[in-house]
């Protein structure tokens, strides 16, 4: 038996199958691919910054890179010493990445001194503050390098956790800041806002300089119970390295309460924290890395402001001191650290 076969049905045939290939070649180069594999070194001064770091790979992850396949990551740790941190930037530089991300501010103030001049790669900072005055870029738009980021607006914040300490303890009268020595700290710049922010709450800032973790103890022992109502923490790199080992053991001794922007330190005793959401940031600032990662130059990428913040009170400490928990209270805290919560470790 022959078969007939219409030529008018096989071409058309043939015409759509050519058309359909032809649309989705065409599609498919419409739509943004990830290179082969990119290369993305991660640098954190210590381990407080590893919910900034889980939210970035998460968020990368989002954006359609998968570790192991399109992406790969080489992470250092500065385990807190600043020193080393300019070798590890350069460490991380040699090995031909496509981007680096820096977790935080002392990070990306190293990464700016080692990058800033160089052929290096673009640089992302996961979260910082006081972009302007710490002299990290010329201004948010147009930063002068290869960089971009989040500005997480911490400082901004210093007025706002003062106001949420002063609904939490109505009574209280005396706060207790301690900032950095350095000229160029944020945490002095906070202390300045704090000070501002206090005369319209009908508080008084009790502050203190400090240069290392042994004047930050130093400072506490010379403390009796009573004179101080509460410690308000601001962003400087002695008084956070010194809050597991010597602040959080006074501040019980002197039942004094502690309200903070980092929520680890809510989580081991504290009694409130008012700041970024970390995971969430590094999200956000993983959508700065995917239009790296495909092309934009990190100087044409604006710093963008922190977009989710945390407010998080620990029920455990509020028990021990004696603070009831109100409805304007249960209104704004977005979480309850649980009482039988243990504490974390910083580093």
């Amino acid at each position: 038996m022959t078969v007939k076969t219409s030529t008018k049905t096989g071409t058309s045939t043939f015409c759509r199958l050519l058309l359909t290939i032809l649309l989705t070649l065409l599609w498919g180069c419409g739509q943004p691919q990830a290179p082969p594999q990119s290369h993305v070194g991660i640098l954190m001064f210590g381990s407080a910054r590893q919910d900034l770091v889980d939210g970035f790979k998460n968020g990368l992850a989002e954006q359609g890179f998968v570790e192991g396949d399109n992406i790969r990551f080489t992470i250092l740790s500065a385990k807190k010493d600043k020193s080393v941190l300019p070798d590890l930037i350069q460490q991380l530089a040699d090995q031909n990445l496509d981007l680096l991300a820096v977790a935080g501010g002392v990070e990306a103030d190293a990464a700016q001194k080692v990058l800033s001049t160089t052929d290096g790669p673009p640089v992302v900072v996961l979260c910082t503050s006081n972009l302007l005055k710490r002299k990290l870029v010329q201004c948010r738009q147009q930063p002068g390098w290869n960089v971009t980021g989040i500005d997480s607006l911490n400082l901004e914040l210093t007025g706002k956790r003062l106001e949420l300490l002063k609904e939490m303890l109505p009574e209280a009268k005396t706060i207790m800041v301690m900032f950095s020595a350095k000229a160029n700290s944020p945490s002095r710049k906070g202390m300045q806002l704090a000070s501002h922010a206090a005369v319209g709450l009908g508080l008084e800032i009790k502050a203190h300089e400090v240069a290392s973790g042994k004047e930050v103890k130093e400072t506490l022992a010379k403390l009796e119970p009573g004179q101080i109502d509460a410690m308000l923490m601001l962003p400087a790199a002695e008084v956070i390295n010194s809050f597991t080992d010597t602040i959080l053991p006074e501040s019980k001794r002197l039942q004094m309460p502690i309200f903070s922007y980092l929520r680890f330190m809510t989580e081991a005793g504290g009694l409130a924290s008012y700041g970024p959401d970390y995971p969430n940031i590094g999200r956000q600032a993983a959508r700065l890395a995917e239009k790296i990662l495909h092309g934009t130059p990190a100087s044409k990428i604006p710093f963008e402001a922190t977009q989710h913040y945390d407010y998080t009170v620990n029920r455990e400490t509020m028990a021990q001191l004696g603070i009831p928990i109100s409805d304007q209270l249960r209104s704004k805290v977005h979480d309850f650290v649980p009482l039988n919560q243990l504490p974390k470790k910083s580093e």
